[in-house]
């Protein structure tokens, strides 16, 4: 055997012993993986187009093919940015790649408005392992920028803190860039890991002095730290990632500059999810609309501030004393615990239709000693009890939602049952008793277009309001 054939397999042993033991490469990572280079990339309304990079980290000694998609959010294709599904062919020791997604200018992109990039595994060579990373979906999302104090866009980590498990091996935090512009230069962030009650390669990989690069419209990226399971089970561990520079004087350090990462033995991991899970179904229990019965009902029908006297406000105490009569007469409909709710759903109907025929004898009566018209009374009286509770769903929702659909919905939705309903059901039942009767039931049109079209209106202002702004 030759000197260059003997080399040759030294070489491939080499290579197979570093698959076999994982050792990490220049990237710190051991087993290969492809993803895109951020988790979110920022747009605007001037931009025509948005640019993505896919990344391989680990060996990348065998070429492969993935394949990458748009899929729909909130915003949709052929309205806010055209579809394309293309598939790519890495080469060997090929590491990035770009690709870039055509956005449809000129249409009414809103805050929060998103649309998603996937990217799939199609085809890969005999022996390769190379895998989905975490950030194999991207988010291409349209946000409102924040600067802090000084003006100026920040870079801050997304969350505070972090838990994770001893054995989960690699760990990522999350960094954002409020700049939604186009960095063609990049902007590059130092960092370092410093040492809490958890110790630098003992319980973790410490890193000192790291880089990381925002390109592009980049504005979510990621840190990965390697976490070292000792295997033994001690108490929670913890260390901290801290942001020491910015290499652009136009950004500034945000208020989350350093996270806490807490590392928790898997045992005790299993706990905690445990005890989340009993608490939760407490408060949930606890958050459960009405009360179980109806001594619980009266009570709290009796009692100020819901029997919190301490925390009882004068406020709390006025609103107690003029709701007084309605909170006491509906602590006597049955409790939604009672046979799944159908009681209580059907006793409070038959309150709200008695209370409402009050109010409206009330209204028809106040007309009729003042000199008012039973119409007048009916859209202003009426209407106001009646359209006031609607009227503040439709504007919350219209100040809440991007596109206002919601509060649209209200509007129509509460009409059209206030007429196919409200008016249609006891028509019918009016003219089944007529009919038994052997007479016509007949009901004069009057001004009924000219009160529904005007109780539209009325609730259309705040979804006008919120467009306008």
């Amino acid at each position: 055997m030759s000197s260059s054939q003997r080399k040759i397999g030294e070489f491939r042993e080499i290579e197979k012993l570093i698959e076999e033991t994982e050792v990490p490469q220049s990237n710190g990572r051991t087993k290969p993986i492809i993803e895109f280079s951020a988790r979110i990339y920022a747009i605007d309304k001037n931009d025509k187009q948005v640019k993505l990079t896919i990344v391989r980290r680990g060996l990348t000694k065998n070429a492969i093919n993935v394949n990458y998609t748009t899929v729909n959010g909130v915003a949709k294709r052929d309205q806010h940015f055209l579809f394309k599904s293309k598939s790519l062919q890495f080469v060997a020791n090929e590491a990035k790649r770009d690709i870039y997604i055509d956005l449809i200018q000129g249409d009414d992109w809103r805050i929060n408005h998103v649309f998603y990039v996937h990217l799939k595994v199609e085809d890969q060579s005999k022996g390769d392992k190379t895998k989905l990373g975490n950030c194999a979906n991207a988010r291409i999302l349209f946000v409102r920028e924040n600067y802090s104090f000084d003006g100026l866009p920040t870079i801050e980590f997304t969350k505070n803190n972090y838990l994770v498990t001893e054995s989960i091996g690699w760990m990522r935090v999350c960094v954002t860039k409020s700049y939604t512009g186009c960095l063609p230069n990049g902007v590059s962030i130092n960092f370092d890991t410093q040492d809490g009650s958890a110790d630098a390669y003992s319980d973790y990989m410490p890193i000192k002095n790291g880089q990381l690069i925002f390109n592009d419209q980049e504005y979510q990226k990621y840190i990965d730290i390697q976490i070292l399971n000792e295997g033994k089970d001690v108490k929670d561990q913890t260390f901290t990632l801290e942001i020491k520079r910015v290499h652009d004087p136009n950004f500034s350090i945000g208020a989350k500059c350093k996270t806490t990462i807490t590392i928790v033995p898997d045992n005790k991991m299993l706990k905690n999810v445990m005890n989340i899970h009993r608490l939760l179904g407490h408060y949930l229990k606890k958050m459960s609309p009405g009360q179980q019965s109806w001594r619980e009902q009266i009570l709290n029908a009796v009692s100020v501030n819901a029997g919190d006297l301490t925390n009882a406000t004068i406020c709390d105490c006025i609103t107690h004393a003029l709701a007084f009569p309605w909170k006491f007469t509906f602590a006597f409909i049955p409790p939604p615990s009672l046979m799944n709710g159908y009681p209580s759903f059907i006793f409070a109907l038959v309150v709200i239709g008695f209370l409402t025929a009050i109010v409206g004898d009330l209204a028809s009566i106040f007309g009729c000693m003042v000199g008012i018209k039973d119409s007048v009374t009916a859209i202003t009286l009426v209407a106001l009890g009646t359209s006031m509770p609607d009227t503040f769903a439709s504007k919350f929702a219209a100040e809440n939602d991007d596109s206002a659909d919601n509060a649209i919905g209200n509007v129509t939705g509460s009409n059209s049952v206030n007429v196919f309903l409200g008016l249609g059901v006891s028509w019918v039942v009016a003219a089944i008793y007529w009919a038994f009767k052997g007479e016509e039931f007949r009901v004069e049109s009057g001004d009924l277009s000219f009160r529904q079209v005007k109780a539209a209106l009325i609730r259309l202002k705040p979804i006008e309001a919120n467009r306008s702004a």
